[in-house]
C-alpha cells in the first residue's frame, strides 16, 4: 500500500519525496518574508501548520514501524528512543515525544488520519486526544472521534470540538473518584544556566502534605526578611530537601546513603581568596568552559550532579566533603617532540648510537660525534657510560613529554591544587586509581569514573545518565581484569548485562581514550571523539 501511495503522489521513492519536502522548506525559510504580502504570509503560515500536522502523522507511522520491527537493535540500542537520539540527532525529550505520537496513532487512528489529510492541526488533535483518551473502549473511542472529525470538517472551532468531546466522554466514561491520583505527575527540567523549572499535577493527598510542610518552613525569619512569598516557598522546598538528605529517613541506594553531588570548579575555589595574577588569568580562561559543561548538563544529565558557581558554590562549601580530581586534556603541541624522542631512543636501543642526522642540534648529537660513536658504525659505542646516561636522559624526557601531552590548560588544576591552595582536603596526596585484582570498586574510583564518563559510554551512543549506569570492567573480572580507572567505564544496565554479558558484544579501549564495540556478527562501532578544549588566545 505504501508503494501505491508513493506512486499516486508522483514520487518514485520515499527518498525522493523527502528531498522534495526539504527543497520546499528551504525555499520558504530563505524567502524574503518582509517582502511578502499579508495574504502571502497568511497562506504560508496556514500551509505550514497543515504541513506540521502531516509531518507528525508521517513520523508517527515511521517511528511506530521502527519500534515494532526492532530497527534500534541493529546498533545495540535497547529502545527506539535511544536510537532516535543518536541516529537523528535530537534530544531525549524530543525522541520520547515522537514515540508518544506513535502510540497516539495506534490509539487515535481517525484523528491522526485527519492530521495526515491536513484537516486537523497538530495542537487541535492533541487537545481532543486528551479528552477522548479517557474512553477506555477502543470501539467507542473510534466512534466518538469519527463524530469529532466530521464536526471539524464542517467548520467547528476548537471550543466546539472540546465541548462536544467532553460531553461524549462524560456520557460514555464518567469520571472516577481516583482520577486525581491517576493523573498525578511531577517534572523537573534544568535550564542552560543550571536553574530548574518544576511543573506537575499533584494528587489531593500530596497537596495536603505540601501545604502542611512548605508554608511552615516559608515563614519570615525576622523583620529584615524581605523575600516575597513565592521566594520563601522556593527556599522552603530547598530547606526540606536538605533536611531530608541529612536525616536517617532518606532512602539508601545500594546500601549507601543518598548523597547530593555538586560540581564546584577550581575557579570558584580560587575566588574564595584574592589569588595571584596567574590564578585570575586561569579562572578567566576556564569560565567559558565551565559554563559550557553546565549547559550540557541540562540536556544530558551525566552524573546527575549540580554545577554551581558564585555564592551558591561558596555556601555549600561551608560543610562539604571535597574530592579532588585532576583532569588532563590533550595538548598536541607536544606530540611531535614525543615521537622524535621515542624514535631516537629506539635507535639508541637497536643501533647503538642514535645518530641519523635528524637531530643534529642536540647536545647528544654533538657529544656522539666527538666520541666517534657515529663513525664506529651500528652497535659500536666508544663510551658505554655516556651511552647509558643518554638513554636514561631520553627516557626521562619521554616521560615528561607524555605527561605534558595530557596536561593541557585544565592540567593547571593539578599544579594549583597541590601548590597554591591552602584549604583542608585539597592539598593532600592523590587518591589511588588502581587497586588491582579485586571485585570491590572503592568509592573514590567509582566517583572518578562517573565524573569522567558522565553517563553510558556505549560506542553506538546512549543517553542514559550516570545515575542509571554501573562501572564495567573492559578486561572482565572473570579474566582478572584490574579495578583501575583505565579498565573501567560506565554502561547502563541494558548495554552492560544484555549487550555485553548476554549477547556477546566486545568492548575495547582505543589508544586515544575512546571505546570501540564489536557486535557478535563483526560490525564495529567507534565512540565519537570529543573536540579538544580551545587554546587560549
Amino acid at each position: 500500500m505504501g508503494n501505491t501511495t508513493t506512486a499516486a503522489a508522483g514520487y518514485a521513492s520515499t527518498g525522493q519525496a523527502v528531498r522534495a519536502v526539504m527543497s520546499g522548506m528551504k525555499f520558504l525559510a530563505g524567502s524574503d518574508h518582509v517582502a511578502l504580502t499579508a495574504a502571502e504570509r497568511a497562506e504560508c503560515l496556514t500551509g505550514l501548520e497543515q504541513a506540521e500536522a502531516v509531518l507528525t502523522a508521517a513520523r508517527a507511522g515511521l517511528v511506530g514501524a521502527a519500534d515494532r520491527l526492532g530497527d534500534f537493535g541493529i546498533e545495540g540500542h535497547r529502545a527506539v528512543t535511544g536510537w532516535l537520539v543518536n541516529a537523528t540527532k535530537i534530544t531525549r525529550a524530543e525522541a520520547a515525544s515522537h514515540k508518544k505520537w506513535a502510540r497516539r496513532q495506534a490509539g487515535h487512528p481517525h484523528l491522526v488520519a485527519a492530521m495526515r489529510d491536513g484537516e486537523l492541526s497538530r495542537s487541535w488533535a492533541l487537545k481532543v486526544m486528551s479528552l477522548t483518551g479517557q474512553i477506555p473502549d477502543q470501539d467507542m473511542r473510534d466512534s466518538a472521534e469519527q463524530i469529532l472529525v466530521e464536526a471539524a470538517r464542517a467548520g467547528a472551532l476548537i471550543q466546539d470540538l472540546v465541548y462536544l468531546a467532553a460531553e461524549i466522554v462524560y456520557r460514555v466514561a464518567p469520571p472516577s473518584e481516583d482520577k486525581g491520583y491517576k493523573d498525578r505527575y511531577l517534572q523537573l527540567q534544568t535550564t542552560l544556566d543550571g536553574a530548574g523549572v518544576l511543573s506537575g499535577a499533584l494528587s489531593p493527598e500530596c497537596v495536603a502534605a505540601v501545604q502542611a510542610i512548605l508554608p511552615e518552613l516559608a515563614q519570615r525569619t525576622g523583620k529584615d526578611d524581605d523575600r516575597s512569598y513565592p521566594e520563601r516557598l522556593h527556599d522552603a522546598l530547598q530547606d526540606a530537601m536538605l533536611r531530608l538528605l541529612g536525616s536517617e529517613l532518606a532512602p539508601k541506594r545500594n546500601g549507601h546513603p543518598v548523597t547530593a553531588v555538586v560540581h564546584v570548579g577550581l575557579a570558584e575555589l580560587l575566588e574564595l581568596d584574592d589569588g595571584s595574577v596567574l590564578q585570575r588569568s586561569w579562572t578567566t580562561r576556564v569560565a567559558a568552559r565551565w559554563a559550557a559543561q553546565s549547559a550540557a548538563a541540562s540536556v544530558q544529565p551525566g552524573d546527575g550532579a549540580a554545577w554551581l558557581s558564585g555564592p551558591a558554590a561558596q555556601g555549600l562549601l561551608c560543610d562539604a566533603a571535597l574530592f579532588p580530581i585532576v583532569e588532563g586534556s590533550i595538548d598536541l603541541a607536544h606530540l611531535d617532540e614525543l615521537v622524535r624522542l621515542c624514535v631516537q631512543l629506539d635507535r639508541y636501543t637497536h643501533d647503538g648510537d642514535g645518530q641519523d642526522g635528524a637531530d643534529p642540534g642536540t647536545e647528544a648529537s654533538v657529544a656522539g660525534d666527538k666520541d666517534g660513536a657515529g663513525a664506529a658504525g651500528a652497535g659500536a659505542v666508544a663510551d658505554r657510560g655516556a651511552h647509558a646516561a643518554r638513554m636514561r636522559e631520553l627516557m626521562e624526557q619521554i616521560i615528561g613529554r607524555a605527561v605534558a601531552l595530557v596536561s593541557g590548560q585544565p592540567g593547571l588544576a593539578g599544579f594549583l591544587r597541590r601548590n597554591l591552595l591552602g584549604y583542608a582536603g585539597l592539598g593532600g596526596p592523590s587518591l589511588p586509581l588502581d587497586v588491582g585484582d579485586t571485585d570491590e570498586i572503592p568509592w573514590h574510583i567509582r566517583r572518578a569514573v562517573i565524573t569522567r564518563d558522565q553517563g553510558c559510554r556505549w560506542p553506538g551512543g546512549c543517553d542514559q545518565p550516570a545515575a542509571a549506569c554501573q562501572p564495567h570492567h573492559l578486561e572482565h573480572r572473570a579474566r582478572h581484569g584490574r579495578t583501575a580507572l583505565t579498565n573501567l567505564n560506565m554502561l547502563c544496565f541494558h548495554h552492560h548485562h544484555i549487550a555485553v554479558h548476554r549477547d556477546g558484544w566486545e568492548i575495547r579501549a582505543c589508544g586515544d581514550g575512546t571505546l570501540e564495540a564489536t557486535a557478535p556478527d563483526g560490525r564495529v562501532y567507534k565512540e565519537r571523539t570529543r573536540p579538544p578544549p580551545p587554546r587560549p588566545g
